[in-house]
């Protein structure tokens, strides 16, 4: 069961730290509450041994990988549900 969830595990620190230095980019300006050491270094590095960490939990799990990630896939529909339904309320209130 380990095996299967790694995959969706790595793929999300891999966006973590993806999405941290996307994020500073777009908007230099903004209050940061928590300043990053060495940043840029530790985002690189943490993105880099995520998605090497990614590839190789998805080569030894193979097909297994595939049903970890069909579970998140189950989740987008009910994700977007939920959303739908959120706006619905929003509109009568």
């Amino acid at each position: 069961m380990v095996d299967y969830t790694n995959p969706v595990f790595w793929f999300f620190f891999t966006l973590v730290g993806a999405s941290l230095i996307v994020l500073r980019v777009r908007d230099p300006q903004a209050q940061r509450p928590f300043r990053v050491p060495l940043y840029p270094l530790t985002p690189i590095i943490l993105t880099g041994v995520a998605a090497y960490l990614l590839w190789r939990s998805l080569d030894y799990a193979k097909f297994g990988s595939l049903l970890g990630a069909g579970v998140l896939a189950a989740g987008v529909p009910v994700l977007l549900w939920a959303r739908s339904s959120d706006a619905a309320l929003q509109r009568q209130a």
